[in-house]
């Protein structure tokens, strides 16, 4: 519908104790919680590691991951991407294996 605001899953559901995140995890979460999906499920769950690497994973960890959650999780991993470059964080995407699709590791601060 047409000028109809899309409802967006809050922070705290999409990435657990994200107020102590750093200000370019922040920037790349508010980021990712406007990216696309598909039925507008937001099927991306995010996780910071202590090493400070930002993990990204599916909803759902007892489903498979399906073709279109995997191409979802890559829209908003393009979204945090995004983010956390405008608030002056560089960094690299790795690819994981199974639920947990990727992280990114910062190489510049």
């Amino acid at each position: 519908h047409p000028g109809r605001e899309k409802r967006r899953r809050p922070l705290d559901e999409i990435a657990p104790g994200h107020p102590a995140w750093p200000a370019w995890a922040q920037a790349g979460l508010r980021a990712a919680q406007v990216a696309p999906s598909a039925v507008n499920r937001q099927p991306w769950r995010f996780a910071l590691g202590t090493d400070g690497a930002v993990e990204v994973s599916s909803a759902g960890r007892d489903m498979p991951l399906a073709p279109a959650r995997r191409l979802d999780c890559g829209i908003a991993m393009l979204h945090f991407e995004l983010g956390a470059r405008g608030a002056g964080c560089a960094g690299v995407w790795e690819p994981l294996a199974g639920v947990a699709v990727a992280r990114w590791v910062p190489t510049r601060i």
